[in-house]
């Protein structure tokens, strides 16, 4: 239903596994997954920005979400305490989180 709708759209295949992105027509197709989503998101983010594992920039332009060498430290410390949904949220930003584990 989401993907016929529009409101997701396959981006390809990870590990034999379908991957999915949000698209911004879910705001109106699906508002209450689309909210849902973006506070897990939120949540995701903040948690690993607490741990120092991400950078997170606010401009007038927006906000962006930073994974860099100096991160990529913090993560070696905590990598055994995080969460599927964090590591799931750090492999979308590029982050070497498989070489870790």
């Amino acid at each position: 239903m989401l993907l016929e709708s529009g409101a997701v759209e396959l981006v390809g295949m990870t590990n034999g596994e379908p991957t999915y992105r949000i698209t911004p027509e879910c705001a109106d197709i699906f508002p209450e997954f689309y909210k849902y989503h973006n506070e897990m998101l939120s949540q995701t983010a903040n948690e690993l920005w607490q741990m120092g594992v991400i950078e997170l920039e606010f401009t007038m332009a927006g906000e962006s979400v930073i994974f860099n060498k100096k991160n990529y430290k913090k993560l070696k410390e905590v990598i055994d305490i995080l969460t599927e949904e964090q590591i799931d949220f750090l492999e979308a930003l590029g982050a070497p989180v498989k070489r870790l584990l």
